[in-house]
């Protein structure tokens, strides 16, 4: 046995990366979540990796399931599209912690297997929650465009009816005041009519 040891410290194999798909993850805000999970990982003992497990790769991508969800319970969706690298360096640091990766970590003493790097490559929120979103974008949109059409409309009566208060057209703005009184007109409403009747004396 030793001497199987020391000749696999001669035997150099190149870094792979696989790919881990998870389903239903759930945010801080419970919101369910798809991801793709980037392992980097190569195997260092090839002796541990075929004989003191079964299915070395399925072993360490099931192993890493429950810290990634632990993880990703603590960043909310629009956090973890913003801030991709703190959560992958935040879920190395957790993994770690659980005695799995590293020198002495069980995936390499127990498995043979190194785990080089995990990445965050892909998070996607359920169908009906971007369409919802997208939704919630297009009414502001619009709604941001009817508030500027309605700023320019009352920044043009504002001009106009400074004009005519210059012009000693106050009577005739007071005229259609009285007749709107209890009426709940709203004052675009009026200060139109007011422009409306200028135009017709004119």
């Amino acid at each position: 046995m030793q001497a199987k040891e020391e000749w696999q410290d001669f035997v150099l194999l190149k870094d792979d990366v696989y790919l881990l798909t998870l389903e239903d993850v759930e945010d801080a805000n419970k919101l369910p979540l798809s991801l793709q999970v980037f392992v980097t990982a190569r195997v260092a003992n090839p002796y541990k990796a075929l004989f003191n497990v079964q299915r070395w790769l399925e072993t360490v991508l099931n192993r890493l399931q429950p810290a990634i969800r632990q993880a990703i319970s603590r960043f909310t969706y629009e956090a973890l599209v913003a801030e991709k690298t703190k959560f992958d360096e935040q879920l190395w640091q957790q993994v770690s912690e659980l005695g799995l990766i590293g020198p002495e970590g069980e995936f390499l003493t127990r498995y043979g297997i190194e785990v080089r790097k995990i990445e965050l490559r892909q998070v996607e929120p359920p169908q009906e929650w971007r369409e919802t979103t997208l939704k919630t974008y297009r009414a502001k949109q619009e709604a941001e465009a009817t508030l500027a059409k309605l700023e320019a409309k009352v920044k043009e009566i504002e001009e106009t009816l400074k004009a005519y208060q210059v012009a000693g057209d106050m009577g005739l703005l007071v005229k259609i005041s009285e007749e709107a009184k209890g009426k709940d007109v709203p004052i675009l409403v009026l200060l139109e009519k007011l422009l409306h009747q200028k135009e017709k004396q004119e």
